[in-house]
């Protein structure tokens, strides 16, 4: 050890100087060094078990699927809430709304086959609050008979219709008794009515019962367009009599998709089977175009 004071070199044990004899500071020990650890300069977090990251990034996953199927469980909730409580009001018929139906009208009595053809047109040309104006006419027209065909040309009728309803009355097929209600605003989904009327057809009477129920409501393609709608059922039992008495009953079915945009149905089904079960009619119609005021 170096003395301080003079410079001499003493031993390393030596407590004084052996030149001066000046007191020399006690030696200091230094610490034994540990091995150098190849991960000694890591953090904690670099030494985590390598599954955390992963396992946070799959939790932060998990959480976040978990939100989006909430908000699609509460998205639809909603949507399947609005739909069951919404409620479709009467339309408001404006002079110059028009639709145009194609139809298709096939029925069997006794021996007789018929089919009917027809693309026609409603056009509302007088409104006075709830008493419309409606005139059909018949674009065209085909009629066939037991395979026979052949063109018709029917003229223009003018009848009305109860806008609240939507219940029509031309003169040629009157309402006689009771009341057509086709159409009971304000319409909701599991809504139901029943009606009963009698049509005067010529020399016959058609005598219909009918109940009607809202099913719910249904996207529906025609040639017009695709409408959101709300499908309306209904069934029931129709009794046609002749003027000699005789009478024949029929079950009938109709349904009918009513799209509130359009102000009217966009189609149309009915059939009728006889008691032996076997089809008495079918009649189809579906919205080609329309213009609404």
């Amino acid at each position: 050890m170096q003395c301080p004071k003079c410079g001499t070199n003493n031993g390393t044990e030596a407590k004084f100087c052996s030149a001066c004899g000046n007191s020399l500071p006690e030696p200091q020990s230094t610490p034994a060094s540990s091995p150098t650890s190849p991960f000694a300069s890591l953090s904690r977090e670099a030494l985590a078990p390598a599954t955390s990251a992963k396992g946070a990034n799959g939790t932060v996953i998990l959480a976040c699927l978990m939100a989006a199927a909430l908000v699609l469980a509460i998205g639809g909730g909603g949507y399947w809430y609005y739909q069951r409580n919404t409620q479709v009001e009467n339309p408001d018929l404006k002079v110059g709304d028009r639709w145009v139906y194609m139809s298709n009208n096939h029925s069997i009595e006794s021996n007789r086959n018929t089919k009917l053809t027809e693309r026609f047109e409603y056009q509302v040309t007088a409104a006075h609050g709830d008493d419309i104006e409606l005139t059909k006419t018949t674009l065209d027209s085909t009629l066939e008979v037991n395979g026979q065909s052949r063109q018709q040309h029917p003229v223009p009728s003018v009848g009305k219709v109860d806008r609240s309803t939507w219940a029509l009355q031309f003169p040629r097929s009157p309402v006689i008794a009771g009341s057509s209600v086709p159409f009971a605003f304000p319409l909701k989904v599991g809504k139901t009515w029943e009606y009963s009327f009698t049509m005067q057809l010529g020399s016959k009477q058609l005598t219909r019962n009918l109940t009607a129920r809202v099913e719910g409501w249904e996207e529906v393609q025609v040639p017009a367009g695709k409408f959101k709608t709300l499908k309306i059922v209904r069934s029931g039992t129709a009794i046609a009599s002749t003027p000699n008495g005789k009478s024949q009953p029929f079950a009938l079915s109709q349904i009918t998709w009513y799209a509130p945009v359009v102000r009217r149905y966009v189609k149309f089904e009915e059939h009728s089977e006889d008691e032996s079960n076997s089809e008495r009619s079918s009649v189809d119609e579906t919205l080609i175009e329309y213009q609404i005021r």
